[in-house]
């Protein structure tokens, strides 16, 4: 049973996902039309500003599960009051299988008792250290932790070796 601390506090999350399938279903009729009848060519850029947010929106079901995205009713846990270790930028990351290079990327915010993900301050989520399974290098200088947190997918992939050598230090811990 969920407590009601876990809930959003409103119901907004409902109207994203409407916002959502709308915007998608828009997509897809207006692109053939454009497509097969070129005088309809002004549709595409005043439907851009609606795709966008769209796409960033379904990008959060990738890095988040569903119960805890943008379009989920759980609130995810907030980065403790508690002094920063470290705050690692990274120039290359990924969260489950969604790679974030370029365009998207998240900083490590290393506390004592855990880390903070935080994606270009738009969103943020806490994961415990009780809930670290193992940090290794992975290809051609990266870093991955592996996590059994609920609010964010597994592997987290980055590149700030600091950041690797803080989460190692936590292990043995």
């Amino acid at each position: 049973m969920v407590s009601s601390e876990q809930l959003k506090p409103d119901r907004r999350y409902f109207y994203y996902r409407i916002y959502c399938i709308i915007t998608v279903i828009g997509w897809f009729l207006l692109f053939p039309l454009v497509i097969h009848h070129k005088n309809y060519l002004w549709l595409l850029p005043s439907i851009a500003p609606f795709t966008f947010p769209a796409a960033i929106m379904t990008c959060s079901w990738s890095v988040y599960p569903l119960k805890y995205s943008i379009f989920g009713p759980l609130k995810r846990t907030p980065c403790p009051n508690e002094p920063l270790i470290l705050e690692g930028k990274n120039s290359w990351s990924s969260v489950g299988m969604f790679n974030m290079n370029g365009f998207f990327s998240f900083s490590m915010l290393i506390f004592s008792s855990g880390i903070g993900i935080s994606f270009s301050g738009t969103s943020e989520v806490f994961i415990p250290k009780e809930y670290f399974l193992a940090v290794k290098k992975s290809f051609w200088g990266y870093y991955q932790l592996k996590h059994r947190s609920p609010e964010i997918r597994s592997p987290l992939g980055f590149s700030n070796k600091e950041a690797f050598e803080k989460i190692q230090l936590m292990l043995k811990n």
